[in-house]
Formats: structure tokens, sequence, C-alpha cells
């Protein structure tokens, strides 16, 4: 689901040692199969606000990023999966371990040359913070394939580079 408050620099974000960074309001969903996963990237693809601008009749207003958790259980040697299907693992493993794993899908909205999308007003304001925060994305990309130790690296100085920040 969409984020709540995400109207320009209100999407929020909090941090756990253990969580790590995530958007407050975001929706969470507990899927068991691959069908079900796609069909919650569907809905916040439909959820995803679009305007129109001289450029692209559906441009969008910001990125959007899905999160897919995955956890297996293996128990007893045997590695039950959510859709039913029983895989033998060959050797006897701890009742109910725990294999987690994390996939990180973002699709980022489109660096604008403003003067070409004819935005005014809101679209405008969200045209600038677009490509600011993909700017930010650059720096960050630069700074880490720069290789230089204790070089900053400058993950806070974007929302969209703070939530990506483990994953990149």
């Amino acid at each position: 689901g969409r984020a709540r408050g995400t109207a320009m620099g209100g999407l929020r974000l909090r941090e756990h040692p253990s969580k790590g960074v995530w958007a407050e309001g975001a929706t969470e969903y507990f899927v068991t199969s691959a069908a079900e996963a796609e069909a919650v990237c569907q809905r916040a693809m439909r959820n995803r606000a679009t305007a129109s601008t001289a450029m692209n009749r559906q441009s969008s207003r910001g990125h959007m990023i899905v999160t897919l958790a995955v956890t297996r259980i293996e128990v007893g040697g045997v590695t039950a999966s959510r859709e039913g299907s029983v895989v033998r693992t060959g050797t006897a493993m701890d009742e109910g371990r725990r294999r987690r794993g994390k996939l990180v899908l973002a699709d980022l909205a489109g660096s604008e040359t403003v003067k070409k999308t004819g935005a005014e007003g809101a679209t405008l304001k969200e045209a600038s913070a677009i490509n600011r925060s993909l700017t930010t994305l650059g720096a960050v990309i630069n700074a880490m394939s720069a290789g230089k130790p204790g070089q900053h690296v400058p993950f806070r100085d974007s929302k969209l580079t703070r939530l990506l920040q483990d994953c990149l």
C-alpha cells in the first residue's frame, strides 16, 4: 500500500536496530505464495501517484519501493513451503530452523528536465524532489564505488537512500 503522509516531505522514516529503516504508515502484507506477492505488487502499482506532463501522459510522481521479506522454515530435515509442497533436505536439521532473506524492488521515478515537462505548482515541486533524490542516489553510488576507506557516504541526505541503505 501507499505510505501515508507522502505529500512533499511528509514521508516519515523510522529506524530500529534490528528491523532497520522503514516508512511510517507503509502497509505490510503477509503472503503465502508467489501469486499473492505478485498481487500485492500490482496493488502497489495501482496506488502509485501519477500526473500528466508535456513529456509523459502518466509520469510517476514518486518512487515506489516494495520489500519482500522471505522466511523458509525447516523442520526435521524437511522444508515446508507455504505453497503446500514439501522438499526433503537430505540432512536432519534443528526443528524450526528459519532462513530469512530480503529482496527490495525499487521502481524509481525518472529524472525530468523541468522546462521540457511544463510542470507547475505541486507537480513542479514533486519533479524537483524526484530529481534531488536521484542526484543523492548517484552521489551515494559514486562514494561507494570510489573505494576510499573512511569516505563519507551520504545515505542520510535523502529519504530514498536511507530506505535503500542496507541493500546498496
